[in-house]
């Protein structure tokens, strides 16, 4: 009889995390927290490890990017303790320190810590505590902080997608019914931003690809991404049509908004509007900024 496995439980205190700028990611429907460091910057996120077994285990922690293979150009990662024992009841809190090289190129990273444990099953030798990785939220090696980052996939956006015709007070509904229009990404957190500072969002692009009659994997280049920009009034935006020459694990392309609130602004909430294509691919995006 194979034993149970009991996770090791891992649980990361961004809240306390220090010296990132905090900022998020949107991937298809899903937001998700994401952390930003200049070159030259650095930072720390402390995590906590327990179990709920009734045994000691020594654990040993070691750090891996998002691919195999994969290495960080000019980041540096250090986990400490790396090597320790939990017994029964008790959790442990490690800290991961992050350095950025001052000549560092931007990036993107998915890190992860992974957990070895030695503890068997003495019957079958079989892994008794076990643990999966270290969720540590994606990385952004970034030349503005703030910045955020869409991941854009083609075959996630419809080419047609069709809202409601809805006609005016008292006048009947006009064919078609559903008309065509932009795919919307998903509204994210407010950015804040102090007069004269500029932040950045990036558009990483890709296609998933799709599988040839002999079983290889087949990934086309995406199209070019264009865009159109409206801003509020004391908000400048410069979208670059050339892909970006950025480190990171997709097999598309990387495009980047810079976007600038004036000296001269004063305290108050802005938006910033794309409507961007991907070839036959459209989509429109919003994001509110705190200027103060």
């Amino acid at each position: 009889m194979t034993p149970m496995l009991w996770p090791v439980l891992s649980n990361v205190e961004l809240n306390v995390s220090q010296g990132f700028g905090s900022s998020f990611m949107v991937a298809g429907e899903n937001s998700s927290p994401m952390v930003v460091l200049p070159p030259g910057g650095g930072g720390t996120i402390p995590f906590t490890l327990s179990s709920p077994v009734n045994v000691s285990f020594t654990v040993s922690l070691s750090m891996y990017l998002g691919s195999e293979n994969e290495t960080a150009n000019g980041v540096h990662f250090n986990i400490s303790p790396a090597n320790f024992t939990v017994n029964p009841g008790q959790q442990v809190t490690s800290t991961l320190t992050i350095t950025v090289d001052q000549d560092a190129p931007q990036a993107y990273y998915s890190p992860l810590i992974a957990i070895e444990t030695n503890r068997q099953s003495s019957a079958t030798g079989d892994p008794y505590v076990g643990g999966g990785p270290v969720a540590i939220p994606s990385l952004l090696i970034s030349n503005y902080v703030p910045a955020c980052l869409y991941i854009v996939n083609e075959q996630q956006i419809p080419t047609s997608n069709l809202v409601m015709n809805t006609p005016s007070p008292g006048e009947p509904a006009t064919w078609p019914l559903f008309v065509p229009a932009p795919y919307q990404l998903p509204n994210v957190s407010t950015i804040h931003l102090s007069p004269g500072q500029t932040t950045t969002v990036f558009f990483g692009c890709f296609s998933i690809g799709s599988f040839n009659a002999t079983g290889q994997l087949s990934v086309a280049k995406p199209d070019q991404l264009t865009m159109n920009l409206t801003t509020s009034q004391g908000m400048t935006c410069q979208f670059s049509p050339t892909p970006m020459d950025i480190v990171w694990g997709g097999t598309g392309s990387m495009y980047s908004v810079n976007v600038t609130a004036s000296l001269s602004l004063v305290a108050g909430t802005y938006q910033v509007k794309g409507q961007a294509s991907l070839g036959s691919h459209l989509f429109d995006w919003t994001i509110t900024f705190a200027v103060g």
